[in-house]
């Protein structure tokens, strides 16, 4: 696109195609855990276990993927987070 300054949702125009693109995986996660790694922090996302019983009791949690940046960009992938939540109204459970 010709046009630098055209935006979706806020995302320059080429960010923004990149980031749904075909072939993009996506996961939806329900379980992530957080830690910090010298000067890195590193979240990995997964699922409930696999129940274990009738009564739908599940197992320890299965984390597939995970993501590792720096301090700074948890820092920036924080704000941009609250702030996405705070635009939106009260968060969705």
């Amino acid at each position: 696109m010709s046009d630098n300054t055209a935006k979706v949702y806020g995302v320059p125009v080429e960010e923004w195609e990149a980031a749904y693109r075909l072939g993009v995986q996506e996961f939806s996660a329900l379980r992530f855990i957080i830690k910090r790694d010298g000067g890195l922090i590193r979240i990995a996302f997964g699922n409930n276990g696999p129940p274990v019983n009738e009564k739908g009791l599940n197992g320890c949690a299965v984390y597939t993927h995970a993501v590792t940046m720096t301090e700074a960009a948890a820092l920036d992938l924080s704000r941009v987070l609250r702030d996405l939540i705070a635009d939106a109204g009260t968060p969705q459970k």
